[in-house]
């Protein structure tokens, strides 16, 4: 089973995985699948090639209702436009099908999948997050835990519960512009990556028109992308690289 996360509409660093992965493995997606990004289509496309378990994210949710992203900056709102306009009606109804959090059988035992935003801020959990906050992630008194959304590959055992985040297909944040995943067998869980040419992202960056009025946005995605820092090189994602977080 292969567990993905946070693809943001990066189908360049999707196809990477797969083409390092046997093309009949399962799929466990924990959520974010198309938005904001310069791939949606091409990403729909990849994982609907595949069998498995897909969880909703808050961006996948998003998708469903333009007025979601109303109060958010000018630029990030010209960017989410790509992929109002951009999407298929077909790849909607895919998103569509995603489901709530929930339990899965796997060949090391129950696991609980969940996007894992959380309802108030800090509304992600990461390497350095207090361990108080990952009593505020609805789990149903899971033994494991898989989730996304902070971006960062991790794991942490707290209170007899192991958290395991597999880190960020499509829009790294610590500094390495690898495509993260994680990999389950009968061995147990292992955290994966994979390098892959960003050439075709980044062409397909320039060529939204939502964000002609934006240009130095658009360079800074694309800097950041480029970087491995998408959210830009401060705190605390430079810290978490220094530290080896990926």
């Amino acid at each position: 089973m292969l567990v993905i996360a946070d693809i943001h509409g990066n189908a360049s660093a999707l196809r990477a995985v797969f083409a390092h992965e046997p093309a009949d493995e399962e799929v466990l997606f924990l959520g974010d699948a198309v938005s904001p990004g310069p791939q949606p289509n091409e990403v729909i496309e990849l994982l609907e090639r595949r069998r498995g378990v897909f969880v909703a994210g808050n961006h996948d949710l998003n998708m469903s209702d333009p007025k979601a992203v109303d109060a958010w900056p000018d630029v990030w709102r010209a960017f989410y436009e790509f992929s109002y306009e951009t999407l298929s009606r077909d790849g909607l109804k895919f998103l569509q099908t995603f489901e709530a959090p929930r339990y899965v059988d796997t060949p090391m035992g129950p696991v609980w999948l969940t996007h894992g935003e959380l309802a108030e801020r800090p509304r992600d959990l990461r390497p350095d997050s207090d361990e108080k906050e990952f009593g505020r992630l609805p789990t149903s008194d899971a033994e494991t835990v898989l989730y996304g959304h902070s971006h960062v590959q991790f794991e942490r055992t707290i209170g007899g519960t192991r958290y395991i985040n597999p880190g960020s297909i499509g829009q790294s944040r610590c500094g390495k512009r690898w495509a993260c995943y994680g990999r389950i067998d009968e061995h147990g869980y292992t955290p994966c990556a994979v390098e892959y040419d960003a050439t075709e992202w980044l062409s397909n960056l320039k060529r939204i028109g939502s964000l002609d009025p934006h240009p130095e946005f658009r360079a800074w995605l694309a800097r950041g992308f480029e970087s491995g820092f998408s959210l830009g090189d401060n705190s605390p994602w430079t810290d978490l690289g220094v530290a080896g977080y990926r």
